[in-house]
């Protein structure tokens, strides 16, 4: 799974005005996706949070209404890595992670 495959997906979902924004490592490489409705990132927020913010038409629907967003801190799959090669990544991906914050913060912190 590539930058190119998720983050028009990601984009997609992304609030109005974020409420609450979640962060992530990144997306797995074998494909499952939050915004997908797959894997275990997804499987565990909606057991958590659907009973609060409901899961109609969809899921990840009512997550963007509630003003929820989940970012990843890198862009590409990490999880196939060594610790110490993800480790590095993380640490490279900082200055970019930090620019997309921004552009977040701005519409966090933007009247309603």
């Amino acid at each position: 799974m590539t930058y190119q495959d998720v983050e028009p997906l990601r984009a997609s979902y992304r609030p109005g005005k974020i409420k609450v924004l979640f962060v992530g490592e990144s997306a797995p490489a074998g494909g499952a996706f939050f915004y997908k409705q797959t894997g275990q990132v997804h499987g565990q927020f909606r057991q958590a949070l659907a009973p609060h913010i409901g899961d109609s038409p969809s899921f990840v629907e009512a997550f963007k209404q509630a003003g929820f967003y989940l970012d990843d801190l890198v862009l590409e799959p990490v999880n196939w890595l060594s610790r110490s090669d993800r480790q590095a990544i993380h640490a490279a991906s900082i200055d970019s992670f930090a620019k997309r914050l921004g552009t977040t913060m701005r519409l966090l912190l933007s009247p309603s």
